[in-house]
């Protein structure tokens, strides 16, 4: 997947800005924000909170499938963000424990998305709508971040639903 994101790029988008590589950045260059994108669905939990405990970013964005199977390994995150000086900005507005946790009900959100005509057409012919995904969507702040004095604390991140 490397090997074509680089062709693609060399070949189509032709920007020299970007370079896609399997190497992880060096701990000088700790990053600011993690963003995983269907990722811990992919790779599991563990590897992905190993992966937050190493490099200690301020911010971590995860945007999941919005399934069952992934709010569980979202739930057992969120426990372990927690334990770890991370508060969670989004879905969240409390910081104890998860309303739906031992429930049958799982949080999740919704993303409409645009697709090109010949991709509408074959999720029409498919039966599957793929205007509307559900997504699971959970940001974390450091601590340290999320604290505007000590008395009190702001939001981190603002929502905006567009119609």
């Amino acid at each position: 997947m490397i090997a074509q994101a680089n062709k693609l790029n060399d070949e189509v988008f032709k920007d020299d800005r970007i370079a896609f590589t399997n190497k992880i950045p060096n701990q000088d260059d700790l990053p600011r924000t993690l963003i995983f994108g269907n990722v811990i669905n992919e790779v599991g939990m563990p590897f992905a909170f190993k992966m937050i405990k190493r490099y200690k970013p301020k911010f971590i964005i995860c945007i999941e499938p919005g399934t069952t199977e992934v709010f569980k390994d979202m739930l057992a995150l969120r426990k372990k963000m927690l334990l770890i000086d991370y508060n969670i900005q989004f879905p969240c507005m409390g910081q104890g424990k998860c309303p739906l946790e031992g429930t049958p009900d799982w949080c999740h959100q919704s993303i409409k998305t645009s697709l090109d005509f010949e991709l509408e057409s074959l999720s029409q012919v498919a039966k599957l709508d793929r205007k509307v995904m559900p997504a699971t969507i959970h940001f974390y702040a450091l601590n340290d971040e999320a604290k505007a004095t000590p008395e009190s604390q702001v939001q981190v991140a603002r929502i905006i639903r567009l119609k």
